[in-house]
């Protein structure tokens, strides 16, 4: 197991940023999570360890730093916004460079970092992820903000992952659904709610070449 440690910094308008740092030798990469972190931050209990386990081999040669966006979120904060926000927080932990990986709802904020601060990526990873949200898209994300709203955790759950992976592998777990009604409600949960806003008008189809 690497060393690592969790810990928060403060935004200049108070907003809470917390972050793994699992500390590797070597060029650093900033991991930016999906839209999942609006369920849990990276320091909630035991995420520092599981994540510290899960990217062990990267310590073999980087420094990894796994970072959540802001809490709180405000209303009508874009991709663009977290995007700003993660440079600041780059600034702040003396990173001038460094490998950006994203996954699924976090792709398009490692968009926005190579589009505004190319000075400060090394490489992009986009995993999973898009570039813009089509109409049936938005019909999902719109569905699932609803579902939030009306605080229906357990639908949402599932139809997230029926909705995110084939029926070939999510089938191989049905038989876990009914336990995820046994999972606490989100501790912030206006958090869910808008992140998934923040996608509903992405388009960064100009921006990219």
């Amino acid at each position: 197991m690497p060393n690592y440690f969790s810990s928060k910094l403060i935004t200049p308008d108070e907003a809470v940023i917390e972050y793994v740092d699992i500390m590797g030798e070597g060029t650093p990469i900033l991991l930016i999570p999906g839209a999942g972190d609006g369920l849990n931050t990276v320091e909630t209990f035991p995420y520092p360890t599981v994540l510290a386990w899960m990217f062990k081999r990267y310590a073999k040669d980087h420094r990894l730093i796994i970072m959540s966006r802001r809490e709180p979120v405000p209303s009508g904060f874009t991709v663009r916004d977290y995007a700003k926000d993660y440079v600041w927080a780059m600034n702040e932990l003396k990173i001038d460079k460094a490998h950006i990986e994203t996954n699924s709802g976090g792709g398009p904020i490692g968009q926005w970092i190579a589009i505004d601060y190319p000075e400060r990526v090394i490489s992009l990873v986009l995993g999973e992820t898009m570039a813009h949200v089509d109409q049936p898209f938005r019909k999902i994300l719109d569905e699932w903000v609803e579902l939030c709203k009306n605080e229906q955790w357990y639908d949402f759950h599932v139809d997230s992952i029926v909705k995110t992976f084939t029926p070939n592998y999510y089938g191989k777990y049905k038989w876990a659904f009914p336990l995820m009604r046994l999972m606490p409600k989100p501790k912030y949960p206006e958090r869910m709610i808008r992140i998934f806003e923040g996608l509903l008008e992405l388009d960064n189809r100009p921006y990219l070449h």
